[in-house]
Parts: structure tokens; C-alpha cells; sequence
């Protein structure tokens, strides 16, 4: 099965005002794997709280899997590398950032990571 589907940028406690320039995603499902590669480019930030997220997944991951970030821009903090992850029973991918000042772990992305303009590609593979 193929397809096509919208992610937004979602945050665990409470957002408004988000504004897209582009919203893509798509999908290829063989069996219980989904492979999904989105990307999503800000145009307003608008105001958020809590860790940032992707939602709109088009199913249900079966349990906690990585996704690769691909490619990130605009952000307002000076992040070396991003990793996104799946949690079970939700269609939302959750990121998490190395800050370049970091020498070891990650943090959750949140609303100062984030620009106006901020782009971000993530893909991957999940069970569902």
C-alpha cells in the first residue's frame, strides 16, 4: 500500500498559531512495516508549549522504533544532530536533540529550538 499523508508539528501540552509553507508526507506499507519519509518547513511558529512533535502519522506504530532527522534548518539553537523516535499506540514521532555544547544525551526539541523558518525532513521505518 502506498500513500500520502500530512504531518503538523505538534507539542505535548498545548500549541496555536502554527503556520506551513509545505506539509508532505508519504508512505509505503509492506505487510506490518510502514515506511514514511515527511517534511515540514515553517512559515510562523506561533506559540507552543512543552517538547516538540511530529503528528499525523499514517498508523499506529506497535512500539518505540527510530526515524533518521535527514536534514534540519533555521533552528535558534546551535544543535549538532537530531533523532526522532516512535511511541506506542501514538501516530506521532517525537524529537530529540544534541546540542553542539553537549558532550553526551539528548534533549527534547522545544519552542527556542524552533524559527519561523525552521525545516525539518524525517523518514524511517516502523512496525504497525
Amino acid at each position: 500500500e502506498e500513500g500520502t499523508w500530512t504531518p503538523t508539528i505538534w507539542w505535548s501540552v498545548s500549541e496555536s498559531g502554527q503556520a506551513y509553507v509545505s506539509q508532505s508526507g508519504q508512505y509505503t506499507k509492506i505487510g506490518r512495516k510502514a515506511h514514511i519519509t515527511c517534511r515540514i518547513d515553517l512559515s510562523t511558529l506561533g506559540t507552543i508549549t512543552g517538547s516538540v512533535m511530529i503528528e499525523g502519522l499514517p498508523f499506529v506504530p506497535g512500539g518505540q522504533f527510530s526515524l533518521a532527522v535527514g536534514y534540519f534548518s533555521a533552528l535558534t539553537t546551535n544543535i549538532s544532530s537530531m533523532v526522532a523516535i516512535t511511541g506506542s499506540g501514538v501516530a506521532r514521532i517525537e524529537l530529540l536533540a544534541v546540542l553542539a555544547t553537549q558532550s553526551t544525551g539528548v534533549t527534547a526539541l522545544v519552542q527556542g529550538d524552533l524559527s519561523n523558518t525552521t525545516t525539518l525532513i524525517v523518514s524511517g521505518a516502523y512496525n504497525v
